[in-house]
């Protein structure tokens, strides 16, 4: 049996919610002196929810945050129960360390394989997102996308989300798998997009180009009010200097009621999405939007209501072109989105989209699509 370690930078230390110190208090409370580590979105997409559905087919699989080099070289992992391994792959996510090339040749010495991800075009950021400045090499010169970039070469293998990003990486020559996102089905409860509810986006906007402001010229603050119509953010922040959603689509809060959820755990992420009976996903016609996956979208299949999207991007299109109800609107002729809007008035043809969507999230299903990344793996473990 093979073992497959899944390592990601995308770990964090968080406080634990305590819910019964915060019934008595009326706040949010948390346990005294206690944290857990709980990784980000981004890994549970790319390594935790592929890891998790290969161990139940014959593969040694478990995730880590944390490794350390052997006498040897070879790079030895940590997984959740706190033993130490020696995987025969090693799979990194956003490993942007300095030292990271040595690490890996080093390992590849000792006859282990080493696997890079790529989820996102790091060098087609825009100053607006968050990551541009953490992966900036002048900013952060012992951790940055220079040296991620220098790290992907050395490795074995790439594994990436999207056909954009395996052109990105195909001057390097090597190997690589375009394994596409999917959706772990159980974990996303399906709406009655028929029923009251809200037009909404989910996301963080401090990630984001200016996706949310391509809505501005469509004017969609007189449709909602016109229609006495919320519309709603799952992911607000309070992040300094990062607008607000209602501001960024041109929105006055008040003439037109503006909903929020607050940024939850990645386990909780899909609660997020219960209001939502008509999904928006614009996005800005920029480089890094151009290697973005079909997430948002098969996000919006999953909870099974129409969405709606802007064209001109071959991810979305390969997910419409599979028969989802996905409705495409271009940037440059907002009248589209308000088009589409009104003809999603009536909660029968909501009902009848979100229907078809959601059986696209089945074909999307992680227990359908492993099969995709156990094909992958079989050949990198052969290499």
């Amino acid at each position: 049996m093979t073992q497959i370690a899944w390592f990601s930078t995308d770990f964090t230390a968080e406080r634990i919610p305590d819910p019964i110190k915060s019934a008595q208090t009326g706040k949010e409370e948390f346990v005294e002196g206690q944290q857990r580590l709980t990784h980000g979105g981004t890994f549970l997409q790319r390594g935790a929810m592929p890891a998790f559905e290969m161990s139940k087919h014959g593969w040694d699989c478990h995730i880590s945050w944390q490794f350390r080099v052997a006498p040897d070289g070879h790079i030895q992992t940590i997984d959740p129960q706190g033993n130490w391994n020696d995987p025969e792959i090693f799979y990194s996510q956003r490993w942007m360390s300095q030292d990271g090339v040595d690490q890996v040749r080093r390992a590849q010495a000792t006859g282990q394989k080493c696997v890079a991800d790529l989820d996102d075009d790091f060098w087609a950021l825009g100053k607006t997102n968050i990551a541009y400045h953490t992966t900036d090499p002048k900013k952060n010169p012992s951790f940055n996308r220079d040296h991620y970039w220098n790290m992907i070469a050395a490795c074995d293998a790439i594994t990436v989300s999207t056909e954009a990003l395996r052109k990105r990486v195909e001057p390097l020559g090597k190997p690589t798998y375009v394994l596409r996102n999917a959706i772990d089905l159980d974990r996303w409860p399906q709406n009655d997009p028929g029923a009251d509810g809200m037009i909404g986006w989910c996301g963080g906007i401090q990630w984001r180009s200016h996706d949310l402001a391509q809505l501005k010229c469509a004017n969609i603050e007189q449709f909602l009010i016109a229609h006495q119509l919320p519309i709603y953010h799952g992911g607000h922040s309070e992040v300094p200097g990062v607008p607000t959603f209602y501001e960024q689509m041109g929105i006055d809060p008040t003439r037109v009621k503006c909903c929020v959820s607050p940024l939850v755990h990645v386990a909780d992420y899909p609660n997020l999405w219960a209001p939502i009976n008509i999904s928006l996903v614009p996005l800005e016609k920029v480089p890094f939007n151009a290697a973005k996956s079909w997430l948002k979208a098969l996000e919006s299949c999953a909870v099974g209501v129409p969405y709606i999207v802007s064209a001109g991007f071959h991810e979305q299109d390969l997910l419409i072109a599979e028969g989802s109800a996905g409705r495409v609107a271009r940037n440059d002729k907002p009248r589209q989105w308000i088009e589409h809007l009104e003809a999603l008035l009536d909660p029968d043809v909501r009902r009848e989209e979100g229907k078809i969507n959601r059986s696209i999230a089945e074909k999307h299903d992680i227990k359908e699509r492993w099969v995709e990344w156990d094909a992958a793996y079989k050949e990198i473990a052969a290499l």
